[in-house]
């Protein structure tokens, strides 16, 4: 097949074409940055996803990098935490405590 040994790259046949190392390990790479940038994206947008639904931002965009679209799915299936009440809302004003109307 070739005149004397083979080049060192080469590996083999695979499709009816020749693909070398150098191709291998730059489809590798390639494909480790796209699937890293799209868990990166996914990450983002569970955050996003987290904070409608008053949740911890940065503590869902830790989960999107550790579970990916496992964390995604949780933060868009759970039911958003009942809303606390404000302190401005339930604190007593002047005129509750005086008994008296102010003018």
């Amino acid at each position: 097949m070739f005149p004397g040994p083979p080049p060192p790259c080469l590996i083999g046949a695979a499709g009816g074409y020749l693909r070398t190392v150098c191709e291998t390990s730059r489809m590798i790479d390639d494909s480790f940055w796209t699937s890293g940038s799209v868990w990166f994206v996914l990450a983002v947008v569970t955050a996003g996803l987290a904070e409608q639904k008053n949740r911890s931002r940065w503590t869902w965009f830790l989960l999107g990098l550790l579970l990916g679209p496992l964390a995604t799915m949780l933060v868009v299936v759970w039911p958003a935490p009942a809303a606390a009440p404000s302190p401005s809302a339930t604190a007593p004003t002047f005129a509750d405590r005086s008994g008296e109307d102010p003018v």
